[in-house]
């Protein structure tokens, strides 16, 4: 199932139902959601990727300034870290919305539809768990709320992606910086450039690509969902220091690469730890957007609505002798 996601998308009592019934019929890998705004954000990555590309190659012949990568790099980096703050502060609101779901509390455009889908509601829960019909439809809706607040979180933000974008989609805009490079490298031929120079630039635009870039928008998603709750100038400390942390790692990475490029390029031993380096990044970044995969929660629908009936009947139970009371 495919589910076109906005911030109403939760609050219609219909869509609510949809994907309600959709994950006590199929597990929670069938579930893709596709926010709305990933094609405006992805684009405009895209675009960003391309601006980054161009600024880094009108530096390199324009000026003479050490270390001009890092300083742009850093430039562009604070729009990205006020997306990425953007993107976490939404995620962590529609986990709240889900942690508080009532399906009464759900809109609905026509409200001679309530009834009706509330009554398909309870017969779903009793279907599925072989509750006798007279039970009240009161304590089935009360199951499904619990149905709600307990797995949508689980099923709806994974599918946003871990870290903000899933790793395809990194990959995609990473390769629109370090591709090009790569392209513009095979004319080098014609002039007679070395094999293993090429061959040191293409494990060096591979790295970045598919690890370095990635490793490094992972991070700075790591970073950006720590403190939501700060605001203003408080934020703007958070910022500070969280750049000092980050810049001496990512300054001390700098240094080693273009060291061992350049060892790389000259001894066969420096080639082959460019290799072993390569892959251990590429690794490292596999176990890093797909090494919890597997341990995705799945739905185990008996002891699920057992636990989902029993809450809801002693909540229910409760508020009708507080009401007798």
């Amino acid at each position: 199932m495919i589910v076109l996601y906005t911030n109403v998308y939760l609050l219609r009592l219909w869509t609510v139902y949809e994907i309600a019934c959709f994950l006590s019929l199929h597990p929670l890998e069938s579930l893709q959601v596709l926010p709305t705004k990933l094609p405006f954000v992805f684009f405009s990555g895209l675009m960003g990727y391309y601006l980054v590309s161009t600024t880094l190659l009108l530096a390199e012949m324009h000026t003479e300034i050490p270390y001009i990568h890092a300083l742009v790099l850093t430039v562009f980096a604070v729009p990205l870290h006020i997306a990425q703050r953007s993107w976490a502060r939404e995620k962590t609101a529609v986990h709240d919305r889900l942690s508080n779901f009532s399906v009464q509390h759900c809109l609905c455009s026509c409200e001679d539809d309530r009834p009706l889908v509330y009554a398909n509601i309870a017969a779903l829960t009793k279907a599925l768990m072989g509750i006798r019909q007279d039970v009240a439809d009161e304590v089935a809706l009360h199951a499904f709320d619990s149905l709600v607040r307990n797995n949508l979180p689980q099923a709806l933000l994974p599918s946003l992606g871990h870290f903000g974008f899933h790793y395809k989609f990194l990959c995609i805009l990473s390769s629109s910086l370090t591709l090009p490079v790569v392209v513009d490298e095979l004319a080098g031929f014609a002039h007679g450039m070395p094999v293993r120079y090429f061959l040191v630039h293409v494990l060096r635009n591979v790295a970045l690509a598919f690890a370095v870039i990635p490793l490094s928008i992972a991070l700075a998603e790591s970073v950006a969902t720590r403190c939501l709750r700060l605001w203003g100038w408080h934020e703007l400390i958070f910022w500070s220091v969280a750049f000092l942390a980050v810049a001496p790692v990512c300054g001390c990475g700098t240094i080693s690469t273009v060291y061992v490029l350049s060892w790389a390029s000259r001894s066969n031993i420096g080639l082959a730890v460019l290799v072993a380096g390569t892959v251990f990044l590429c690794l490292l970044t596999w176990r890093v957007f797909f090494g919890c995969a597997c341990c995705r929660p799945s739905l185990h629908l008996p002891k699920l609505f057992q636990k989902c009936v029993k809450s809801a009947c002693v909540e229910t139970f409760s508020r009708r002798r507080s009401m007798s009371a």
